[in-house]
């Protein structure tokens, strides 16, 4: 068993100093135990080990009054290409008497910092309905487990004769399609709170805008929002979905819009909020 003890010491300038180093290596094995110094260049060497075996080593030096060891485990007997490294992070170069011969190695780069993740999601988006006609106008906000929304625009492609691809293209009509869904409270629940009329419940509803705000918080001291404003909505359509278990049946309502936009700095004061009553 032949091998090398090697030491290095990672100082000030963030360089990792690479040098053959005085020590005591130390093997054991289920038949065996002894020990040796390093020679010249920190080589050790260790005879009538067992090819068929495995041992374990331990190397010991005593670098500037400060003891740092290295151990590798289940080395074959007949191993030749053995390297124990010593490794002490002081901030200190090793003396020069302490060394024979010295190399000079970078420290690999520290990894940067993960950003921040910078995406929305569902669970902190609030949906709120403004009724535009009100005699005073409000914010409903709405217990929403889903919602959904398409932009949709009706374009035909204009071919020209015999053409294979489309030269140009006519614009069609533009619409917004959409739907959300409510756990079910009481009989026609959002009538309640924003019609006037329970005989006609899909068209006695106040002309109304959809207003849908997703927020982010990366950090303590930044929030990020992005509020969407449906213009001009109107309930299309309502349907219940009713099953034998123990879920919260859903009261679903579809809508269609004449337009969404961005909004900026949109801030709903608590006093201007009305939630499902």
């Amino acid at each position: 068993m032949i091998g090398v003890v090697q030491y290095m010491e990672m100082g000030d300038d963030g360089i990792g100093h690479m040098a053959a180093v005085s020590a005591t290596v130390y093997v054991t094995g289920d038949d065996y135990s002894g020990e040796c110094r390093t020679g010249s260049g920190g080589t050790f060497e260790f005879t009538g080990l067992d090819s068929d075996k495995y041992y374990d080593l331990l190397a010991r030096a005593d670098i500037a009054g400060v003891p740092v060891e290295s151990s590798l485990s289940d080395i074959a007997g007949d191993d030749e290409n053995i390297t124990l490294l010593l490794i002490k992070d002081t901030g200190v170069v090793v003396e020069a008497d302490a060394v024979e011969e010295e190399t000079s190695i970078e420290a690999p780069p520290k990894p940067k910092p993960k950003p921040p993740d910078t995406y929305f999601c569902g669970s902190n988006a609030s949906i709120y309905l403004y009724p535009k006609d009100s005699a005073t106008p409000f914010y409903f906000e709405l217990d929403v487990p889903v919602f959904q929304w398409n932009a949709i625009q009706n374009n035909s492609p204009l071919y020209s004769h015999n053409g294979m691809h489309w030269d140009d293209l006519m614009m069609g009509q533009y619409i917004i399609k959409g739907g959300f869904a409510l756990n079910l409270r009481q009989a026609f629940q959002l009538q309640l709170n924003l019609g006037t009329d329970l005989d006609n419940p899909l068209t006695a509803l106040y002309p109304f805008n959809i207003i849908l705000q997703l927020i982010h918080d990366f950090s303590p001291t930044v929030i990020s929002r992005i509020t969407y404003e449906f213009e001009d909505a109107h309930i299309s359509a309502m349907s219940q979905i009713i099953t034998p278990d123990g879920e919260p049946i859903g009261e679903n309502y579809e809508f269609i819009a004449r337009k969404v936009r961005v909004v900026d700095n949109l801030d709903i004061s608590d006093s201007a909020l009305k939630r499902l009553g």
